[in-house]
């Protein structure tokens, strides 16, 4: 398959319920965000490597070489992190991984989660509570 990297709008089109908060809620998509303080150098560091891989993406796999391999690759070369996923590539082992650093500050964030572009073409983070049933 032919790998792709989806920014805001590309998201907004292919998985809206993951960018749009209230959709989110509307359907119950129910998601979990890490966040990892990094130094300004790995912030640039990492998105200088994003950039090239929008330019190219490569192929995609179920089994490696999916989108937690290229994310891995993202945080590894930036110096996030020291090595790659331990055991198979999915989102679920790279979470774990990113969640056991334990020299960053770490936060996590689970409920209905969207981004809203600010006036400086900035975004920032809403999050809507789960509802209990």
């Amino acid at each position: 398959m032919k790998g792709m990297v989806a920014n805001f709008d590309g998201m907004q089109k292919i998985r809206p319920y993951y960018v749009d908060a209230n959709m989110a809620k509307q359907l119950n998509v129910i998601s979990c965000l890490i966040s990892l303080r990094v130094t300004h150098d790995e912030g640039e560091l990492f998105d200088k490597f994003w950039q090239q891989l929008k330019l190219n993406p490569g192929s995609f796999n179920l089994l490696g070489g999916n989108c937690s391999s290229h994310a891995s690759e993202v945080f590894v070369a930036s110096n996030i992190l020291s090595k790659s996923i331990p055991g198979l590539d999915t989102p679920n082992n790279l979470f774990k991984q990113l969640s056991k650093e334990t020299n960053r500050d770490v936060q996590f964030v689970t409920g209905h989660i969207g981004v809203r572009r600010t006036a400086d073409l900035r975004f920032k983070l809403q999050v809507l509570p789960v509802s209990e049933v």
